[in-house]
């Protein structure tokens, strides 16, 4: 189950500013010079886009910030689209060059700034003075020149893309569409991928899109489309449509010279007007600048390496950080036995989550999240659409909760929903009507748990619903390398109500609203101590189990609405057998007996039954 707080908000037109910027890194994004890593890679196959679009939404906010795609690297460069009323104005940062300002209708003022990432450069942001509503996307690209990223930018009224001159094979165009409607569906050039759509759902909407360029010259990328509601269709025309385009970097080796001996200065394209029918073009070239090379910052590629299925998320992660030696263990009967001192089974749900891996050639879903908000719960979520490639054949649990995970293999990023509202027509997910719950994260470099900032998952814990399932990357490995997740009955766990006094503990930044009378805390280890021998007789995954117990743990994360603990096991990737006669039945089957003379009782041959009585609490008497 999980808990959640709405809060009310009025729907209003507001005219809009788009603004396009290049940011700097956070700090933490630091590389050695001298390592192998770090050299220049001379970017031969041109400019490529990292990661997935990260949003930012706010019904009112001077200081909109977005994470940064995962991969982002020194040397890159980082693409946000920032909106807001038009009676606002949005500063760039000291040391971005302005590329372009524009106003279609007297509604939609669009401009832009650049520069490329440095080690002293901080997260995308921007500030909106007076604040307001606001809305914000980033980017990142690899391979762009260092020297002069942006080659040219051109601005129009309305749905046609306009035409950039002088491109260079091997040049990404960042396409945008900016729109003082909201709720609307755009439709990408005929032959540009899709990137991202995120609207605020109060007055502004911002599309992008990516065209590879293969041979130089001129480029007309075409006209954006729209599904949308009647009478955003209507205003088409009030409207911005911009296509910028990003330099590739020189195909020659870097310079062995030493930097301190270089100074470079960069000249800006030649200045260029465009046209396209029913549509007003203006091309302006970047601002002249002279740029001298950081001593210890080079260009470099972005982390090719696949998420490990069997140990996702970060190293650093509660999820993957072992036990620690002489934690203190405690002992509490209601984990053991039920109020009326019967045994306690466990048991492990096969029903609630499968992760769904996306895949290149999968179709591209729209996720139009709603607001979740709930401070005291660390859940900061303003609505935002985003897309991702996700399987066809979509749908989410099966049980109550609706859960739904997708995941991207390659770059780490993930979305999850409680309450998921799938549309196999449009390809579009949602929450459920009156029930938000939502978010996103990244399971190569984020920590799946524990941000006070923001919800990591919509566990009622706030832990992501990927973290601590029994997986069948585990089942390949041989090992279960990574806690666990646990939820908890009625009786056992501790309810929080509306305020959460005592109820949790690190890594859980929430708690079950439910008035549980229970003893342990959300977020407390569960686990088996380093000095208890293996039973015998466990099954395959109940020696893993048993190991993994022993190593790091399970987490409380949740309530359990039975009276029976449960594990979770990832129901796409484990070979579950019909009615659960597969891998995981024997760790739970406690009704199952190998006396053919037992009739309906059990004696206890399921692999549970004999680690719960061994189950511990760490670092605290419940």
């Amino acid at each position: 189950m999980n808990t959640f707080l709405r809060r009310q908000r009025a729907k209003r037109f507001v005219p809009v500013i788009a603004a396009i910027m290049i940011f700097g890194a956070l700090p933490f994004w630091r590389v050695d010079a001298n390592s192998p890593a770090s050299k220049s890679l001379s970017a031969a196959i041109g400019v490529s886009d990292i990661g997935h679009v990260m949003t930012f939404t706010s019904p009112m906010s001077g200081q909109p910030h977005t994470p940064l795609p995962s991969g982002t690297a020194v040397g890159n460069a980082l693409v946000s689209v920032v909106v807001a009323s038009a009676s606002s104005q949005v500063i760039c940062a000291a040391g971005w060059t302005k590329q372009f300002d524009t106003v279609a209708d007297q509604t939609v003022r669009t401009i832009g700034c650049s520069t490329i990432v440095s080690v002293a450069q901080r997260r995308p942001a921007a500030a909106v003075v007076p604040p307001s509503q606001v809305l914000m996307a980033t980017f990142a690209f690899a391979g762009a020149d260092p020297q002069a990223p942006v080659a040219s930018a051109a601005t129009g009224t309305g749905m046609l893309s306009p035409t950039v001159t002088g491109a260079k094979a091997g040049s990404m165009l960042l396409l945008v569409h900016s729109s003082a409607w909201w709720h609307m569906q755009y439709v990408a050039p005929l032959r540009a991928r899709m990137a991202g759509s995120v609207t605020n759902h109060q007055g502004a909407q911002v599309a992008t899109a990516m065209m590879r360029v293969t041979a130089p010259g001129s480029v007309a990328p075409g006209s954006w489309s729209s599904k949308g509601l009647a009478q955003g269709t209507a205003r088409v025309l009030s409207s911005t449509s911009i296509t910028l385009a990003l330099n590739p970097q020189a195909v020659t080796p870097a310079p062995t010279t030493t930097t301190a001996d270089l100074v470079t200065t960069t000249n800006p394209p030649p200045t260029t007007s465009t046209a396209a029918p029913n549509s007003t073009t203006t091309t302006n070239p970047p601002v002249t600048t002279t740029t001298a090379p950081l001593p210890t910052t080079t260009t470099v590629s972005p982390d090719p390496t696949p998420v490990d299925k069997a140990r996702p998320f970060s190293n650093a992660s509660p999820w993957n950080t072992p036990t620690a030696g002489g934690t203190a263990w405690f002992d509490t009967p209601s984990v053991h036995q039920l109020p009326d001192g019967s045994t306690r089974h466990w048991w492990v749900n096969t029903d609630s989550v499968g992760v769904w891996w996306s895949s290149p050639t999968d179709p591209i879903w729209t996720f139009d999240l709603p607001d979740y908000v709930a401070p005291a719960w660390h859940r900061n979520r303003t609505a935002t659409t985003l897309q991702m490639r996700a399987p066809a054949n979509l749908v989410a649990g099966s049980d109550v909760d609706h859960i739904l995970a997708v995941a991207d293999p390659l770059s780490g990023d993930y979305v999850e929903l409680w309450q998921a509202s799938v549309d196999p027509a449009t390809h579009t997910v949602t929450n459920l009507a009156g029930t938000p719950g939502w978010a996103i994260g990244n399971l190569k470099a984020g920590p799946g748990a524990g941000t006070m900032s923001n919800n990591d998952g919509v566990r009622a814990a706030n832990f992501s619903w990927i973290a601590g399932l029994l997986t069948g990357a585990d089942l390949t490995a041989g090992r279960i390398d990574h806690a666990l997740v646990v939820a908890l009955p009625n009786d056992v766990l501790k309810g929080g109500g509306q305020t959460g006094t005592g109820a949790w503990r690190a890594p859980a930044t929430a708690w079950d609203a439910g008035y549980w009378n229970g003893p342990v805390q959300m977020g407390s280890r569960l686990g088996i101590p380093a000095t208890t021998p293996k039973p015998t007789g466990l099954s395959v995954m109940g020696s893993m189990l048993f190991d993994a117990l022993q190593k790091y743990g399970a987490f409380v994360g949740d309530f359990a609405g039975g009276p029976w603990p449960n594990f979770y096991a990832d129901g796409r990737s484990l070979p579950l057998g019909a009615a659960n006669t597969g891998v995981v039945r024997p760790l739970f089957a406690f009704w199952e007996t190998t006396n053919p003379n037992a009739g309906s009782g059990w004696d206890g041959v399921a692999d549970m039954e004999k680690l719960g009585p061994l189950m511990r609490v760490a670092d605290y008497q419940p």
